[in-house]
Formats: C-alpha cells, structure tokens, sequence
C-alpha cells in the first residue's frame, strides 16, 4: 500500500469516527425530544390540570344561606305539619316559597348592595319572622356565633333590631334589613323566655318570665345545702303578689326538691330584690342525686 491509499485510509476512518459521533449526537438529540415530548404529554399536563386557587369570597353567599333555610329547624317543623316550603337562590337574593295552612305566599329576598331587603304587608307577621329569623341565624353562625347565641339574640332583639339587622315601615310595608357582609353583634348572656331546666352550675343565662327579669344567679354548694340566689327586677306595671319557684331534678327530670321565695305586702318587690333559695341535705336529697333545676315565677 502507497503512501496515497494509505492518506485515503486514514480519510475515511477519520470521515467514520466524525459519522460515529455525529450519530450518538443525533440519538441523544432524538432521545431528549423524546423525553420532552412525554414530559408534555404526562408530566406537565397533570400539572396544568391541578386547579389553581379559587377565589373563595370572605362572606357568606347566597347559595349557603338558602342551603342552610332548607335544612333548617323551621322548615322541618313546617313539613311535619303538612306545609311546603323551599328557598332557592338567584342572582338578585333568595325566594321562600311557602304553601302551607296560612296560605300560599312568595318571600322575595331581595339583594341591595350588602344586605337582604324583604318587604311584607301580609298579616301573618309570625311566619314572615321565623322566616327571616332563620335567614339571620345561618349569616350569624357563619361569622362565628353559635347557634344558642344567634338565636337567643334574635328572640331577644327590639324593634330597633342589632348590628347587622335593621327594620323599616312605611305606607303600611314592613322592610327588613339583613347585611351578609358581616355577623350580628350577639348579646353573650342568653335569655330564656319559658321555664328552662339547666344543669346544675350553669348561671351564665337570664329569665324573662311574667313581667320580671331575673338576672345575676348564682349557686353556691356547701356539704350540708345548696343554695341558689339572683336578682329579680319588674319589668312591667304590675303590682301583684308573685313567687320565685325553684325546683330540682335528677337524671331523669323527676322533681326531687323544691322551694320558693314569696313576694307580697309582707315582702314588696319595688324594682329590683335579691332572692335565694336553700336546699339543705338528707337522706331522700343528696348532692349526687342533683341533676338540674328550674326557676320559675307564679303569680
């Protein structure tokens, strides 16, 4: 072989190391479009495909409040009784729709800016409050307030109404005013307004009854008696001769004590009196066996 051919040899077996080469770039190119092309199609699609964060609205929406009426005490309570009544959420506020013993009536929510605006001119003035009633319940245990607080307030609420509620009339039409933007400024001391048995210990409540207000009660335990006081204050113009009635339970709501405080021309209530009411141990009335008890006033 002459120098010639062997100038040519080398040539090509340099020409076939670059080919060689050439190629494995060639395949590690193809192999990494490869890779890229399955990345899209799985990997990154399953990454699209995960929802990015809904706005979520910081208020109370339509669709829960209606959700909330439907499964509401009062409703169950009507459709027991042989009514229909819905809610269904709309664009511009709520409609509950009622067909019942009192009749067949459309209540028209209707959104204004923040707040739920019903106007009523129907007698059954009852109704159109548990309606709203329930309503103002779902807004208020939605910013925080327990159901108890809520409704306890609502009963309890004047004609003036609280935050978050307002009432109007005009030409004979009853307005009601519910913002949904924020919570109803609930009274923290709860208000009974019948004869309510409590557990032994719990004091953290109020008394509306017949005319009077009984406020501030305590019970006080020793190992000989217990001793339950409050203050009951007049909130009409009655003058009659009443009694404060305490009675105690045990684990199945038998009465097992009770006792009262008197008040006449002997002991005039003019305002507001302090009470209290012992208990004293024995045999047939233990600690133990108390469970509950109630106060009540007679005239």
């Amino acid at each position: 072989m002459n120098e010639q051919d062997m100038m040519i040899k080398k040539k090509i077996e340099k020409r076939e190391k670059v080919d060689i080469v050439l190629a494995y770039i060639l395949i590690a190119i193809l192999l990494l479009c490869i890779l890229f092309i399955l990345y899209l199609k799985f990997i990154r699609k399953d990454e699209l495909d995960v929802p990015q964060d809904e706005y979520v609205p910081n208020y109370i929406t339509l669709e829960q409040i209606s959700s909330d009426f439907n499964a509401s005490p009062l409703v169950s309570e009507l459709t027991i009784d042989g009514s229909t009544i819905n809610s269904n959420a709309n664009d511009n506020g709520l409609n509950i729709n009622y067909d019942g013993e009192l009749g067949n009536f459309n209540f028209a929510f209707v959104r204004e800016g923040n707040e739920l605006v019903l106007n009523w001119t129907v007698e059954d003035s009852d109704l159109v409050k548990r309606i709203y009633n329930e309503i103002a319940t779902s807004i208020c245990v939605y910013y925080g307030n327990s159901d108890e607080l809520c409704r306890n307030t609502l009963d309890t609420m004047g004609e003036d109404g609280v935050s978050g509620i307002r009432f109007s009339n005009e030409d004979d039409t009853n307005s009601v005013y519910l913002d949904i933007n924020k919570g109803i400024t609930v009274n923290s001391m709860i208000t009974y307004k019948e004869v309510t048995k409590v557990e032994v210990g719990k004091t953290s409540y109020e008394l509306s009854l017949s005319g009077t207000r009984i406020s501030d009660i305590k019970t006080e335990t020793t190992d000989n008696s217990l001793a339950l006081s409050g203050t009951i204050t007049r909130t009409d113009d009655s003058s009659d001769d009443l009694s404060v009635v305490v009675k105690l339970y045990n684990t199945v709501d038998e009465v097992i004590g009770e006792n009262k405080v008197d008040f006449n021309s002997e002991n005039s209530l003019d305002g507001s009196k302090t009470f209290e009411v012992t208990f004293d141990f024995t045999d047939d009335l233990t600690l133990e066996e108390i469970n509950k008890y109630s106060i009540e006033v007679v005239k």
